[in-house]
């Protein structure tokens, strides 16, 4: 008999409100944001987003992977253009799937999410965007400012990718939010300042960024 997985179907189509106001459609980063809802919920990890074989209905370009502890899980992406047209789509369409089978696998090996204490001191939120070959992986990137900041990064978000006009072939623009707190005390301007600009000097050392 063939086998029927069980997956969780995630569609987003039409406008959302833009950064800086109006209207924006939604895009590949929105889908990211629903699956580490969902995922969050039920895991102590952050999913990431990894190149790999994607649907062909997805656009090649504008998908990934999606990964749990190193364990495919599912897919989210933009709806191929042909494919849209040829359903009567206006707009752009995020698609995203997880698979059930393989999340409930994960939760058993894994556990649950534990529960955490509220944190006694503010966090701060610095961006940082660069232009970088494409061999260099987002989430090898994220991953490296994180374990590099000597542990006041809370986090390490992509919130935006670019490639375009004024992007030289073989590179794209990314754009990272990164969150640092500390535990114990009260993060100084100047603390967050020297940790971000070494991190900043690690993607160009490491990574060949420019920093933009």
């Amino acid at each position: 008999l063939p086998r029927e997985d069980t997956v969780l179907a995630i569609v987003l189509a039409g406008q959302r409100s833009g950064w800086i106001g109006g209207e924006e459609s939604f895009d590949l980063y929105d889908g990211k944001g629903v699956i580490e809802a969902i995922v969050g919920r039920v895991f102590a990890q952050s999913p990431e987003l990894v190149a790999g074989d994607v649907p062909s209905f997805l656009h090649p370009k504008r998908s990934a992977v999606v990964t749990l502890a190193s364990r495919t899980v599912g897919v989210v992406g933009e709806v191929h253009p042909d494919v849209a047209d040829a359903l009567g789509l206006i707009g752009r369409v995020i698609y995203a799937e997880l698979d059930v089978r393989s999340l409930h696998a994960l939760s058993e090996e894994l556990g649950p999410a534990q529960a955490r204490g509220l944190p006694r001191f503010p966090a701060v939120a610095r961006d940082i965007a660069m232009l970088v070959r494409d061999r260099f992986s987002a989430g090898e990137i994220a991953r490296a400012l994180q374990d590099a900041s000597g542990g006041l990064a809370e986090s390490v978000k992509l919130f935006d990718l670019y490639r375009g006009d004024q992007i030289p072939d073989g590179h794209r623009s990314l754009a990272f939010r990164v969150t640092y707190r500390d535990p114990e005390e009260t993060l100084t301007d100047k603390r967050v300042d020297k940790v971000h600009a070494s991190l900043a000097r690690l993607a160009s050392d490491r990574f060949e960024a420019t920093i933009r």
